[in-house]
């Protein structure tokens, strides 16, 4: 099954397309598996603000992700410009909440493929691969204007 899960998400990031799914407000969901120790299958939710660029897309994120041991909140400024890059503050949380940052590295449209590196400041690093499924808020706004 782990195999299955991350041959889906490695294929997503290979036959990305551009990110035109969010033009404006964007939400989903995303499920993913963790590597490690502290590993397993984790789930959350995200939301992104990407006002339309005619180059490039750019904006914020804001990530409640629930992983095996420990729930995380990332907020995150991120941009796509043949790939997508998420980087940001995380905040963990389990007994006790902790400080640290994530970078996400994703693509696609609708389905996206992502990889994920967490680093909480006081626990071990954390690679997870999965799927985020967004769709966008303002269905008028699909594609961006030429």
């Amino acid at each position: 099954m782990n195999r299955i899960f991350c041959f889906l998400s490695l294929f997503c990031l290979l036959i990305a397309t551009p990110v035109f799914s969010q033009p404006m407000w964007s939400v989903g969901g995303r499920i993913g598996y963790t590597f490690g120790d502290r590993g397993g299958f984790t789930w959350g939710l995200e939301a992104s603000y990407l006002p339309r660029d005619k180059d490039y897309v750019y904006g914020y994120t804001l990530d409640l992700t629930f992983w095996p041991k420990h729930t995380a909140l990332h907020a995150g400024v991120e941009g796509w410009y043949g790939a997508g890059l998420d980087i940001g503050p995380t905040l963990f949380w389990s007994d006790y909440f902790y400080p640290g940052f994530s970078a996400i590295v994703w693509d696609g449209f609708v389905l996206y493929g992502y990889y994920e590196l967490a680093v909480p400041f006081s626990d071990a690093i954390a690679h997870s691969v999965g799927l985020y499924l967004k769709m966008p808020a303002d269905g008028n706004n699909i594609v961006p204007d030429k």
